[in-house]
């Protein structure tokens, strides 16, 4: 039920940015640079490394454009392309 979930702007994530992440990550719930979620929201303001991007933004060429697709920036950095995903818990 979901739809257009890249191209629009690179989504950020909790994730620190790491290349290799992957190759040395946990199989389930893996995350990047920090303890744990609790920890990243609670000293937010003190996160200075790079963050993970994902999906490609509307100006870079199509091959970006897909949810698998990371990059990285600064959290320090404000830019046109980049931005968030916002959801929801959908109850019936």
């Amino acid at each position: 039920g979901l739809y257009d979930m890249a191209g629009n702007v690179w989504e950020w994530c909790l994730d620190e940015w790491n290349s290799e992440f992957y190759a040395i990550s946990p199989a389930r719930n893996p995350l990047s640079g920090t303890p744990s979620i609790k920890w990243l929201l609670d000293n937010y303001t003190d996160v200075g490394s790079n963050r993970v991007v994902r999906g490609g933004c509307w100006n870079f060429i199509a091959e970006d454009a897909r949810v698998a697709r990371r990059h990285f920036d600064s959290p320090a950095v404000s830019r046109v392309l980049l931005g968030f995903r916002c959801a929801r818990a959908v109850t019936p």
